[in-house]
C-alpha cells in the first residue's frame, strides 16, 4: 500500500485534469454533480497521499521522489497521444485499478489488517469506498462522451500493462 501511495497523487491530479477538460461535454445534471464531487474528493485524496508520502520519506523511503518523477514522465508521454478516446480512458483505467484493490480491501479487511484498527486503516477504508464511486463516475463520463464503451477495454488493458 505504501508503494501504491507513491503513485496516487499524480494519478489523481491526472484524473482531475482530464475530467475537467471534458466536463463541458456532459449535459446530464446528475453526472455534473457527481463530477464536481469526484474532483473535490480527488483533490483531497491527492493532499492526503502527499502527506502519507512525506511521512514515508521521513521513515527512510528516500527513493519516493524518483518513482514519482518516473510516473510523471510516463503519464505525460501517454497524454501526448492526441486522441480524446485515449485520454478519456485514463481516468476510467486509473479508477478501475484502484477500485479493484479497494474491493479486495473491503471484502477481506481483516486479512489485510490482521484484525487491527488504527488511523491508517480507517483512512484506507474511507478511500476504498470513494474509489468504488469514482470508478463509476469516470466510466459514466467516458461512456457519455464516447459511446463506444467496448473500446475502453482495449485502453484499460494497455494502461494496466
Amino acid at each position: 500500500m505504501n508503494a501504491l501511495s507513491v503513485l496516487v497523487p499524480y494519478s489523481e491530479r491526472t484524473v482531475i485534469d482530464i475530467i475537467r477538460k471534458y466536463q463541458h461535454k456532459i449535459s446530464d445534471p446528475k453526472l455534473q454533480k457527481e463530477i464536481a464531487a469526484l474532483i473535490k474528493q480527488e483533490g483531497r485524496h491527492t493532499f492526503e497521499h502527499y502527506r502519507c508520502n512525506k511521512a514515508l520519506a521521513g521513515c527512510g523511503y528516500s527513493e519516493i521522489r524518483r518513482y514519482e518523477r518516473i510516473q510523471q514522465v510516463f503519464i505525460r508521454l501517454l497524454r501526448k497521444i492526441d486522441a480524446s478516446l485515449w485520454e478519456l480512458s485514463m481516468p476510467a483505467a486509473f479508477e478501475h485499478f484502484t477500485s479493484a484493490i479497494s474491493k479486495a480491501f473491503i471484502r477481506r479487511q481483516n486479512a489485510w489488517t490482521a484484525g487491527k484498527a488504527n488511523t491508517a486503516i480507517a483512512f484506507t477504508g474511507w478511500h476504498a469506498l470513494e474509489e468504488l464511486e469514482h470508478q463509476a463516475v469516470c466510466f459514466d463520463v467516458f461512456s457519455a462522451i464516447k459511446k463506444k464503451t467496448w473500446l475502453l477495454s482495449v485502453y484499460l488493458i494497455a494502461l494496466w500493462i
